[in-house]
């Protein structure tokens, strides 16, 4: 019967758009595809004798190397690689580094700065883009005075403050993307950082930790679309044709 093979051939037709529509369909993706440091308002003992230099990049550097196998004391943050997650989950996103030289008490010395960190990427094809801030307050210990750690030579002591906690939600369709920066760790998912002391010709490495949660949210049920009531018909339609040839 004509009539039924085309009604048949609708019907394929229609399923075969609701598969396609269906595969069609993206899982749930973040991507971290920067991440940039810089930084900003240094306090020093305010010497011309080896400046501060670097401000406003990810890399400073501060003081006289007391000796010849010493350098200038320095801070550094690096981006890290990028990033991307379907499912929920703790990942790192770039790291600081102190390395502490044997610097001359009387040049410059570094007493406080702050560290701009900007992160951006896309959540379900959205872009997004986050800052965090932090304070990092430096003891330049002197290696003939009393020491934090009670030992000669002193390690600095440095104090790290989140002073702007990093985070966005970004809502796509039915899905809700929630990036947290949780601050700077020794490795991951390990407990937040806030004071460290380098020893004297020594460095110490953080890593700055980031959090992804994902929520789905139902969708809310809707009446029979179009196609589906088409559908219907279609089915009806080849029911009686069929009961009709069998008559």
């Amino acid at each position: 019967n004509t009539g039924g093979v085309v009604i048949m051939r609708f019907v394929a037709g229609l399923v075969l758009g609701a598969v396609i529509s269906f595969s069609g369909a993206q899982a749930a993706t973040l991507t971290v595809d920067s991440v940039s440091g810089a930084w900003t308002n240094p306090v020093t003992t305010n010497k011309t004798w080896g400046a501060i230099t670097g401000v406003g990049t990810d890399d400073i550097a501060w003081g006289i190397p007391w000796s010849t196998i010493d350098q200038r004391s320095t801070y550094d943050f690096d981006g890290g690689t990028p990033v991307t997650a379907t499912t929920p989950t703790t990942f790192l996103i770039g790291s600081y580094t102190h390395e502490n030289w044997t610097i001359y008490s009387s040049s410059d010395r570094l007493l406080q700065a702050d560290l701009a960190v900007n992160v951006a990427g896309f959540a379900g094809g959205l872009a997004y883009s986050l800052l965090s801030a932090f304070t990092f307050t430096h003891d330049e210990t002197l290696n003939n005075a009393a020491c934090p750690a009670g030992t000669t030579p002193c390690g600095d002591l440095v104090t790290i403050t989140n002073t702007t906690s990093g985070s966005t939600v970004i809502t796509v369709g039915n899905t809700i993307y929630t990036l947290i920066i949780d601050g700077f760790v020794q490795a991951l998912g390990g407990p937040v950082v806030t004071s460290f002391l380098t020893a004297e010709r020594q460095a110490t490495t953080l890593y700055l930790q980031a959090r992804l949660d994902i929520t789905t949210i139902p969708p809310t049920p809707v009446p029979l679309p179009a196609s589906g009531l088409v559908l219907g018909a279609a089915l009806g339609g080849l029911y009686i044709v069929r009961r009709r040839r069998g008559a």
